[in-house]
């Protein structure tokens, strides 16, 4: 499958760069060029922008999927200019959780804190911590790409950041890990 990569330029406009890229090439890439598990590439790429799953056309190149497929540089508190492209998208995404891999504490299961927007939340008699204990340093890197263990706003409903990301390799891999 070939895709046009559309890209946003400052003014938050849309506009096609007129490259043709093909998805699993820019995965292959960034994957070899990164040191990266490819399946940790489709599965945040699913987990940010579902087009993994998605079927050929229904996706406008112009969507936003597409321009921020793996929410790199699409923060909670806004855009960052210089962030959108599919192909960028894919690169710079899997550089940061490799360069995020290489920050994570020499000794673990380490602390990781701040997630779930920094709160502490009850529901149903469960209470949810602001922080939680990474076993190695991949899944340090995936807490420090997406903060969230889990979408505290869908309560009772368990959902979205991490635990989707887990959901989906699982769904696609089991527990192979490799």
């Amino acid at each position: 499958m070939k895709n046009m990569t559309p890209f946003v330029n400052a003014s938050g406009n849309v506009y096609n760069t007129g490259r043709t890229i093909v998805p699993s090439k820019a995965i292959a890439t960034a994957a070899t060029t990164h040191f990266m598990n490819p399946k940790v590439i489709i599965a945040a790429l699913q987990k940010e922008s579902s087009l993994v799953s998605a079927a050929p056309g229904i996706v406008s190149y112009s969507s936003r999927r597409f321009y921020y497929a793996m929410g790199y540089g699409a923060t909670d508190s806004g855009d960052i200019n210089g962030t959108s492209g599919f192909d960028v998208q894919i690169d710079k995404g899997t550089k940061l959780f490799k360069d995020l891999w290489a920050q994570a504490p020499v000794t673990q299961p380490a602390m990781f804190s701040g997630i779930n927007y920094n709160k502490t939340v009850t529901s149903n008699g469960v209470t949810y911590k602001n922080y939680i204990w990474t076993k190695n340093w991949g899944t340090w890197a995936l807490y420090k790409y997406t903060p969230h263990a889990l979408d505290i706003n869908l309560l009772p409903t368990i959902g979205g950041g991490n635990y989707l990301f887990y959901q989906i390799f699982k769904g696609y891999w089991g527990t192979d890990w490799t």
